[in-house]
């Protein structure tokens, strides 16, 4: 999750920076912010502005929004469209940058020292045609929550695999049905026509090929073979090596994943060098 600034949240970083350096304000400012209103995420925002509040004297208005991300997304774009000045400040989804960013000013030069500090992945995101247009406020990933206790019950294994997921939900759920429980779901996941449907989709269209979906369209549209150089399975131990700093090809390099990222390596390895750096031998002429 990131947010944007638009025009006066910049006056504000500026008092700050008089605060600084003088130790009383020169004059304080209200800040209107608008932010998804989503479990104790306003509460969180609170506790992060409350020491910028206390050593500036500024003082943020938080104004909630809907839960859902396209509701949220969807008034952005009215209020902005609207030339509306009354949000300072704008909590927006990482995707966002690219519809939002004529509205946002330019943070690279305020953010010089600050966007080091950040993953360098999430801060590469946010440019548009060269303007850093938010910065990141927190970091989240997917992640599968599982009843350990059904689980144990019907002695089905930790699922790792998409198949294995469909297998142990299948299960669990057919156990606590024939138990009286009618309405007892296995899987459970964001199926509503929205922006979280879309972030589940890509986890299945990655991991059943969605690559080639994509080389298939580009080849054609670009009329030249874009092609497919890996496909790697879903293994959750991808993301447990990253954590740990044992990565999947030296733990386990048998494993399909292993593989297959191997393979992508050797791929790499074996394409033959292009054009880039080259001097091509041609003079261009007027006609």
């Amino acid at each position: 999750m990131s947010f944007g600034f638009k025009g006066r949240a910049l006056r504000s970083a500026a008092v700050a920076a008089v605060v600084a350096t003088l130790g009383s304000p020169v004059w304080a400012e209200e800040l209107f912010y608008v932010s998804g209103a989503v479990g104790n995420a306003v509460d969180n925002v609170k506790t992060l502005l409350k020491p910028w509040e206390e050593a500036t004297g500024n003082t943020v208005t938080l104004v909630p929004m809907p839960a859902s991300t396209s509701d949220q997304f969807g008034q952005y774009r009215l209020w902005l469209a609207a030339g509306a000045t009354d949000i300072d400040l704008y909590q927006t989804d990482v995707i966002w940058a690219p519809q939002l960013a004529d509205h946002f000013v330019d943070l690279s030069e305020a953010a010089k020292d600050l966007a080091p500090q950040h993953f360098p992945s999430i801060i590469e995101s946010q440019p548009v045609a060269g303007k850093l247009v938010a910065l990141p406020i927190f970091t989240d990933a997917p992640a599968l929550y599982y009843r350990k206790d059904l689980l144990e019950k019907y002695g089905v294994a930790v699922p790792k695999t998409w198949d294995e997921l469909t297998v142990a939900a299948q299960t669990v759920q057919d156990g606590e049905r024939a138990a009286g429980k009618g309405d007892f779901w296995g899987f459970v996941w964001q199926g509503n026509a929205y922006e979280g449907l879309t972030c589940n989709a890509l986890e299945w269209i990655k991991s059943f090929g969605g690559g080639q979906i994509v080389s298939d369209v580009l080849s054609r549209e670009l009329g030249a073979a874009v092609p497919l150089l890996a496909k790697v399975p879903f293994d959750v131990r991808l993301r447990e090596g990253g954590d740990t700093g044992r990565p999947l090809v030296i733990d386990e390099p048998d494993s399909p994943a292993a593989q297959a990222i191997f393979g992508l390596a050797d791929a790499f390895l074996q394409r033959p060098r292009g054009l880039v750096g080259k001097t091509l031998s041609v003079t261009p002429t007027k006609k």
